[in-house]
């Protein structure tokens, strides 16, 4: 068995590798603006609406009319 050095760094890790989307630095009435195909935007809607279940927030969001972007508000 081998067994690594323990290590030090100047800076921690910011953000944890998997998170695409901004939802956790969100707090209460900011908003986010997010553009792209209809897919990204489905995608979008449906890792917020995941994120604020998982996490106890509520967040609304509303598509544009061509369904190419979509604002996303944190309500609480």
């Amino acid at each position: 068995m081998k067994i690594g050095q323990i290590e030090t760094t100047t800076e921690p890790i910011q953000d944890h590798w998997r998170r695409k989307y901004p939802f956790n630095k969100m707090k209460i009435d900011d908003v986010v603006s997010i553009e792209g195909t209809e897919d990204d935007i489905h995608k979008a809607c449906l890792a917020v609406h995941n994120y604020g279940r998982r996490n106890d927030k509520k967040f609304r969001y509303r598509k544009s009319d061509d369904k190419l972007s979509v604002r996303i508000y944190r309500i609480s």
